[in-house]
């Protein structure tokens, strides 16, 4: 009608159509020109199909996150962290990195438990340092508590910053006596399987006396062993062992079955390690025999023992010069175990070799190259050591000359056992040549006070004329490189 003539040309015209949608930054869109992709063709397929999937996100703007959905992120990225710095096998680098991002949120800050756990995985890596950035944090936060003090303490431990512990250690103790451990503490001990404070506090001591330890500050170790019922504490087995660990160190084998006699009182008894540690003290105070008797004592009562136990005992003999008690070890762990490692067997070969029992060292060589457990470069230079007593010069050099093809790279100790055997022998011509090969192979400045020592066992009218002057001249050598002769 004239009507609806005059209304629809009156009205506005229709809108363009909507432009093509644009394609994401690195994407092209499938050029072609059938509907259809040809047979065959996944990538004609997916040109067809990517437009539209490119369209229908690009058009429609994406909602904002919401909280939950931030809270789930944060959460999972949580448990990565922390499974990281939980994890022994770790790496410094994603240690840290797991400590970065932790930092980022202010909220995983606050928590006393990340955080425990964060300056713990730092300890394990030696970072004491950033352990302590973290437990100042804490600290300026109120939140620091016995459990989170004492990893940091164990960080220091592993670091060997025996000062700092004992200073953490005088802090966890004022905390203590002033009683103003909150009850947050209480609770994370008791969701970190920590115990109770008490048990916190004797872990504390037992770190701080490590850290003296591994400080070589055994006297202040034991100190504090001392010291640790002052605070009305009672030590447990694990401070014992520590404290027999610092006897070993110190040379206190008398002391050491002291406390191992003392520690029957806990309600744990000894263990393995207790009488191990209490092995070695008598080890490197040269008491072969006291060493022998715990072993007996570790059969009677059923506490092991194990291989460490075994190997500290037969090196006991080995430092004594008691061969035959050192091969009666190992032929009782053969038929009683527990089953000799590799360090047994180099034990009861350098005790034999200090015997110049020579044929036997190279028995048990032999029988570690054919039943194993596989021999070491330090077997090998035993056995060159052992051909040396007993002046048999060639064989340490036939020995020392097999080393490629065993699979070995000869090292100084290798050499220097070679140049022994030959000066033990008399053919200084061959030290000489061995000296110099080993001298080419960058050990000559580690070498040169074997043959220096040799120089000097032999008396003077012995000498050679030509012997003094070369080994002279191979001395100005190394001086003039800056070398030692040890």
């Amino acid at each position: 009608s004239p009507e609806q003539q005059a209304v629809a040309s009156a009205a506005p015209p229709p809108p363009p159509p909507p432009p093509p949608p644009r394609a994401p930054p690195g994407f092209t869109f499938g050029q072609t020109s059938s509907p259809t992709p040809s047979s065959g063709s996944a990538s004609g397929s997916t040109a067809l199909r990517a437009p539209e999937r490119s369209r229908n996100r690009w058009q429609r703007e994406s909602p904002p996150p919401s909280q939950s959905s931030l809270a789930g992120g944060i959460a999972g990225r949580r448990r990565a962290w922390l499974q990281t710095l939980k994890d022994e096998e770790a790496l410094p680098e994603e240690v840290l990195m797991a400590v970065g991002d932790l930092k980022q949120h202010s909220k995983l800050m606050e928590n006393v438990q990340d955080l425990t756990v964060a300056i713990g995985g730092l300890g394990r890596q030696r970072l004491w340092k950033k352990a302590l950035e973290l437990l100042g944090h804490a600290r300026r936060a109120g939140l620091a508590d016995t459990i989170m003090q004492t990893a940091a303490l164990t960080a220091c431990e592993r670091g060997s910053q025996w000062e700092i512990a004992i200073a953490l250690l005088a802090d966890i103790l004022q905390l203590e006596a002033a009683g103003s451990s909150s009850s947050l503490s209480r609770q994370s001990a008791s969701g970190r399987g920590g115990g109770s404070e008490v048990g916190g506090e004797v872990r504390a001591f037992a770190a701080a006396m490590g850290a003296c330890i591994g400080a070589h500050r055994w006297t202040r170790a034991l100190d504090l062993f001392s010291g640790i019922r002052d605070p009305g504490l009672v030590p447990d087995i694990v401070i014992y062992n520590v404290a027999i660990h610092a006897c070993e160190t110190g040379h206190r084998w008398e002391q050491a079955l002291c406390l191992l006699l003392e520690s029957e009182g806990c309600p744990t008894p000894p263990t393995v390690v207790t009488y191990g540690g209490a092995i070695s003290a008598c080890r490197s105070a040269l008491r072969w025999d006291w060493a022998l008797i715990l072993l007996e004592i570790m059969r009677h009562r059923s506490v092991g023992p194990d291989v460490i136990a075994c190997s500290s005992a037969i090196s006991a003999c080995d430092k004594a010069h008691r061969w035959a008690r050192a091969l009666e070890v190992l032929s009782s762990m053969k038929a009683r175990g527990p089953e000799p490692n590799v360090i047994s067997f180099n034990s009861a070969m350098s005790a034999c070799e200090k015997g110049s029992q020579w044929h036997i060292a190279l028995q048990l060589l032999r029988e570690l190259e054919e039943r194993g457990p596989r021999p070491t470069l330090v077997s090998h230079d035993v056995a060159i050591s052992s051909f040396g007593k007993g002046s048999r010069w060639e064989s340490a050099l036939a020995l020392l000359a097999d080393l490629p093809s065993r699979r070995f790279r000869p090292s100084a100790s290798s050499y220097s056992a070679a140049i022994r055997a030959c000066g033990n022998a008399g053919c200084w011509e061959m030290s000489l040549v061995v000296f110099a090969e080993a001298d080419a192979r960058n050990h000559g400045g580690q070498t040169m006070s074997v043959l220096y020592e040799g120089l000097q066992a032999v008396p003077p009218e012995s000498r050679p004329p030509w012997m003094e002057a070369k080994v002279r001249a191979h001395f100005r050598h190394h001086q003039g490189r800056g070398g030692q002769p040890g």
